[in-house]
């Protein structure tokens, strides 16, 4: 736990969002206003993998125990890595609850982004936001254009330039099948957060990638007034759209070729 924790999660701040949606940007905002926390996709696997290499066996459930076994007659060198569906239940709890503490701001606030496969997980595993013990405000973001959502993700995935200020390293290839794959996959996931909120009763603030875009100062400034926090700074954007000439013919060419109104339902 660093210094400056409180060591309790006092509120919790959840973004729920997919892929390419403009949460990043958000999630940056939120962070330098100084009173939403940290946002960021604390469970992301490659966020805590590393804290699992070592997990004492009997925290580890036991299909877990069962694909360690494998690996070692395998001659696995990382024969006892293990993911959070492989902890025990109380073990898996005890992961989410520290890094919740572990990335609360000084005054408690766990700010977290959401992808739905990685809450869908914690569902599994039996709890939720609720896991923290503290009041939870959801933000919801999405992209309402998800033609140009699976085009940016088809890009970056290829080209692992995921943000402007990275390098690009490789060239992007059109790829309609996985555009279309990835277009399903997002409306999927709006659908099953849609049904999570109804399902406990909550009416996140809803933001688009658009309306981010469009007026970054003005609806980052909502939010917060929504979380509590009026009045918070607004810091400068810090990211710039990527798309470009490629972007506007991969577009053009998915539509010409799967019709004019392919990503517009």
């Amino acid at each position: 736990m660093g210094p400056e924790t409180t060591g309790r999660v006092q509120r919790v701040i959840v973004v729920a969002s997919t892929a390419r949606s403009g949460s990043t940007l958000l999630c940056r905002a939120l962070s330098g206003s100084g009173r939403a926390g940290a946002p960021t996709e604390y469970f992301n696997p490659d966020f805590y993998r590393d804290r699992l290499r070592s997990v004492p066996f009997r925290d580890v459930s036991m299909r877990g125990r069962v694909g360690q076994v494998r690996r070692l007659l395998t001659g696995d060198a990382e024969w006892r890595r293990v993911t959070l569906a492989r902890l025990s239940k109380g073990a898996a709890a005890r992961l989410v609850r520290d890094i919740g503490v572990e990335h609360a701001s000084a005054d408690g606030v766990f700010g977290v982004k959401f992808m739905w496969s990685q809450y869908q997980l914690l569902l599994h595993r039996g709890f939720g936001a609720e896991v923290w013990g503290a009041p939870v405000s959801w933000v919801s973001i999405r992209r309402a254009d998800h033609l140009r959502q699976a085009v940016s993700f088809c890009m970056a995935e290829q080209t692992r330039q995921w943000t402007a200020t990275e390098e690009r390293r490789a060239t992007a290839q059109y790829a309609p099948d996985r555009i279309a794959g990835l277009m399903q996959s997002f409306a999927d996931h709006e659908r099953l957060w849609d049904r999570y909120f109804q399902q406990i009763g909550v009416q996140p603030l809803r933001v688009t990638y658009e309306q981010l875009d469009a007026d970054y100062e003005r609806t980052v400034a909502d939010v917060l007034a929504h979380l509590g926090c009026a009045g918070a700074p607004v810091v400068p954007r810090a990211l710039e759209r990527q798309s470009d000439e490629v972007t506007e013919e991969w577009i053009e060419r998915y539509r010409r070729e799967r019709g004019a109104h392919a990503g517009l339902e």
